[in-house]
């Protein structure tokens, strides 16, 4: 009766802590965090492409410094059944963040069978990853790390029942969570070594003590040599009787080899896109390890300043990272910190024990990226400590909580001593994150700032300005994430012209210098046109290039900022404009000047027009170059950067520019595209005939194929233009 009742309570606790966990990750999501990143709008927009395209194909993502897939996928099934809107995808990682805490309790009463306080401290470690600050700010926004600290509980789970219980179905399902894990987070990478790890120290320092859970029954009485009909009739019962009778360091590597077949059958597309593509395999590691920048022995002493800053992370040390911490609180919270340390006694005593030597290993492989990468401490990376973290501080406040019981008069309860150390993580813990997250976090300008609070109040405002005003907003504007995501399902982009209702105003929004430097991935002068028709249905068009001199005839009218309410920066200035007309003929009109082609690189890009101006220029001046796209694809390989060439009568290569194709066409199914080069010629530029010279160029450096409208090849560049360069008027 009493176990029954013990059993009760602590499910109820449990319970409330799933319950504070949701509230914490659901209370004012739909403003906190303010706005939306740039990283974080670019997986979301990812994910409605795919809706979009029905082409859920993607196992890597090129874009934005390289991504692993997972987080796209949940993404689209989110949007898909709720629609594809900011929230709905910010919802994935708070429902994987609740779901993360209960997974927690569930594999720490595993993980500590032996333990007579496995229950205590299944839900003091729950509670710490409930109330840390990292997995509350890492659980409410649509970045790739939300899943990892799942995939680490979930596979060790697996993995340890499967040892407990002498389990294959369980190593063989630990391993679809090691190889699934491939897909979700860069560190993921370290996980097997965990494992692998563990088992060499598991045979180098516990090899002679069984490891049985106590509930197993029943275990066959006969040898494998007796049963020799059974095996006969099925060999895989054979295999799992042999397993099932195996000793525990036989147990141990037979499963772990099942676990590390089946991680290697799930991995397996993905591994063979990084053998054909192995540039993806480093592409964010490249950019991540600080090691590469050591190149002398000067270099040693900040190398030694970043190897103490990966230690003070389990100190005092914090993320300058305003995204997902507070800069100057403690990353792991001071509490929890104290707990952390009491557990290393607790794990040194008991180091020949397999779930504490576990922890130590987990511990250590984890906490490699603090040492590998350019930043000591940034939560993101190393987000797969968390679980074994919190896990260390149950072990240790336990620790203490059992000796503070000896110590106490012995009509206190040792129970009410290990509710009070679970009432204090709550206070605490909970308090602390609590305030600091939706007050002092919250608060900061710095947040708004990073998390594009500007950009997204602005593009809020704009929506709600268009159900009275036709909106020109730039197409540098219109194409950053952030921008794309808050836009997407109020407005449908189309290439038809939309209607021109002269009697409703017009908003010009102008960027001001530094909103435009932090959008200057995007090379061009193009305006999309904002409407909405008669049943209030938004659509956006986006205009063709105009000529330098076009903007110049823009109509003038009353200015008015817009600023960021807490520093007052001007993000942009909005111009009302009496008629839009004259303004709109300027943009959507096709040019008479316009040169037809019909050019195709493979079956991704389109070619179908371009214009020259001025036909001659002098050396020292500016050719204006306007190219008229189609995107004949809705695959996702946007990764080629369009090489523009100018050479003389001799073939000579004089000039060469390029514009990222990913920047023109992600996300725009429909319609034509244009792109707009400047090109200088340099004052020593001979006279004469001059030819332009077009390319789609890989990151492997390999050149698209080009075909004509029948099909045929033309090699891996096309012609599209003669210009004159002619004396210059000095000579």
């Amino acid at each position: 009766m009493h176990r029954t009742l013990s059993r009760w309570f602590h499910q109820s606790l449990i319970l409330f802590v799933i319950l504070a966990a949701a509230w914490l990750r659901l209370w004012q999501l739909n403003s906190l965090p303010p706005g939306f990143w740039y990283d974080e709008a670019y997986n979301a927009m990812d994910a409605i492409w795919m809706l979009d395209t029905h082409s859920p194909k993607m196992l890597f993502i090129h874009d934005n410094n390289a991504n692993e897939p997972a987080i796209h996928y949940l993404g689209a099934l989110s949007m898909g059944i709720l629609g594809a809107k900011p929230y709905t995808f910010r919802l994935v990682p708070v429902l994987v963040g609740i779901l993360t805490i209960a997974l927690m309790y569930r594999w720490l009463i595993t993980f500590f069978a032996d333990h007579s306080d496995r229950r205590w401290l299944a839900l003091l470690a729950a509670a710490g990853l409930a109330f840390s600050f990292w997995h509350v700010a890492m659980s409410r926004i649509g970045f790739r790390v939300f899943l990892f600290p799942l995939i680490v509980i979930l596979t060790t789970y697996l993995f340890w029942y499967g040892w407990q219980n002498r389990s294959l179905i369980h190593f063989a399902l630990a391993g679809v969570a090691l190889g699934v894990g491939q897909y979700t987070y860069l560190p993921a990478r370290l996980l097997p070594l965990v494992f692998g790890c563990f088992a060499l120290a598991s045979f180098i320092l516990i090899k002679k003590q069984p490891v049985v859970h106590k509930d197993i029954r029943n275990v066959p009485q006969k040898g494998i040599h007796q049963n020799q009909d059974l095996g006969h009739r099925n060999r895989f019962a054979l295999a799992s009787l042999y397993f099932y009778t195996a000793s525990s360091q036989k147990t141990l590597w037979l499963g772990l080899l099942v676990m590390i077949v089946i991680s290697l059958i799930v991995f397996l597309p993905l591994g063979l896109f990084f053998f054909y593509h192995p540039t993806a395999f480093s592409a964010r590691t490249s950019r991540v390890f600080i090691w590469g920048d050591i190149g002398n022995i000067r270099d040693l002493i900040p190398l030694g300043e970043h190897l103490l800053g990966g230690f003070r992370v389990f100190v005092d040390g914090y993320d300058q990272n305003w995204r997902h911490d507070l800069p100057g609180r403690p990353s792991l919270g001071q509490f929890s910190i104290a707990g952390f340390w009491i557990s290393w006694f607790v794990v040194f005593r008991n180091l020949r024990k397999p779930n504490y030597l576990f922890l130590l290993i987990g511990l250590l492989v984890l906490w490699v990226p603090a040492l590998m990468s350019d930043q000591a401490i940034h939560a993101l990376r190393l987000s797969g400590l968390l679980p074994i973290y919190y896990a260390l501080m149950s072990v240790g406040l336990i620790a203490f909580a059992r000796l503070l019981a000896k110590w106490l008069p012995r009509r206190i309860p040792a129970y009410t001593v290990k509710l009070t150390m679970f009432l204090l993580v709550l206070i605490f813990l909970g308090g602390t994150t609590t305030y600091d997250y939706f007050v002092r976090w919250a608060n900061e300008p710095m947040v708004y700032q990073e998390h594009n609070g500007p950009l997204a109040d602005l593009t809020r405002y704009l929506i709600h300005e268009s159900y009275s005003t036709d909106i020109l907003l730039p197409f540098r504007v219109y194409s950053q994430p952030t921008v794309r995501l808050l836009l997407y399902d109020e407005f449908q982009e189309t290439n038809v012209t939309p209607t021109y209702d002269p009697h409703r105003p017009a908003l010009l929004v102008t960027s001001n210098s530094a909103l435009a430097e932090r959008l200057s991935r995007v090379k061009t002068s193009s305006y999309v046109w904002l409407t909405r028709d008669a049943t209030g249905h938004g659509i956006a068009y986006v205009s063709r290039q105009p000529w330098p001199e076009d903007l110049t005839e823009l109509p003038t009218g009353q200015t008015t900022p817009f600023n960021n309410p807490h520093t007052g920066e001007t993000v942009a200035q909005l111009t009302q404009l009496e008629n839009v007309g004259p303004v709109l003929g300027l943009f959507t009109d096709w040019p008479p000047s316009l040169n037809l082609v019909n050019y195709k690189w493979g079956q991704l890009f389109g070619l179908i027009g371009y214009q020259l101006s001025p036909e001659s220029v002098q050396p020292g001046q500016k050719l204006h170059l306007n190219l008229y796209w189609q995107l004949l694809s809705s695959a996702n390989d946007w990764n080629y950067d369009i090489r523009i060439e100018i050479v003389d009568a001799q073939g000579t290569l004089i000039e060469k520019s390029g514009i990222s194709a990913k920047e023109l066409f992600r996300w725009r199914r429909h319609g034509f595209i244009s792109s707009q080069r400047s090109i200088e010629i340099e004052p020593e530029t001979m006279p004469g005939p001059h030819l332009i010279r077009i390319s789609f160029v890989g990151r492997d450096g390999q050149r698209l194929p080009v075909y004509t409208s029948d099909n045929k090849l033309l090699g891996n560049q096309a012609v599209v233009g003669e210009f004159y360069i002619s004396e210059s008027d000095t000579h």
